[in-house]
C-alpha cells in the first residue's frame, strides 16, 4: 500500500463527509469532526477494506490534559481524518508516517479495524451504534 493510495482514499472519504448535512446525522455525529473521531475512525476503517486494504488498526488513545482521540493505522501510516477538531491541528487528513503529534495520546485501544461485512449489531447494546454507524457511512457513501 501506497501513501499516495491511502491519501486519496482518506481525502476523497473527508470530502464526503463535508457534504453531508450533518443536522440531519445522529446527534453524537453533528459536531463533526470534534467528538467524532472513534465513530468516523471505524466508518473510514470500512470504506478503505471496501477499496482493497487489508491489516487496518484502529488506534484510541489519551492525553494528560484529558483529552481523547482515535484514528487508523496501516503499515505504520497513520491515517486520521478528524485531527483537525483540536486546535494546534488545521489538516483535515493526515497520512504519515511521522507519529510525533499522536503520541501525545497514550494508547489505550489498539485492535483490527474494518467490519469486514459491513456493520451488524450482535446484540442489542450495540444495535443503536450499528444503526448510527450505518446512516452516516451510507450517507457518505452517497457522495463518493
Amino acid at each position: 500500500m501506497n501513501t499516495f493510495e491511502l491519501r486519496r482514499h482518506a481525502s476523497d472519504f473527508r470530502v464526503a463527509l463535508e457534504r453531508l448535512d450533518w443536522g440531519s446525522m445522529p446527534a453524537n455525529f453533528r459536531q463533526f469532526p470534534a467528538g467524532t473521531c472513534g465513530d468516523i475512525s471505524d466508518i473510514l476503517a470500512e470504506y478503505l477494506y471496501k477499496q482493497g486494504i487489508n491489516d487496518i488498526d484502529y488506534v484510541s488513545g489519551s492525553a494528560d490534559n484529558q483529552q481523547s482521540h482515535a484514528w487508523l493505522e496501516v503499515s505504520g501510516y497513520i491515517i486520521d481524518i478528524t485531527a483537525d477538531q483540536f486546535p494546534d491541528c488545521s489538516d483535515p487528513v493526515i497520512v504519515t508516517d511521522n507519529h510525533s503529534w499522536h503520541q501525545r495520546f497514550e494508547e489505550s485501544t489498539r485492535r483490527q479495524a474494518g467490519f469486514l461485512d459491513g456493520f451488524k449489531s450482535t446484540d442489542n447494546v450495540t444495535l443503536n451504534i450499528t444503526r448510527d454507524l450505518n446512516i452516516v457511512y451510507k450517507a457518505t457513501l452517497a457522495y463518493l
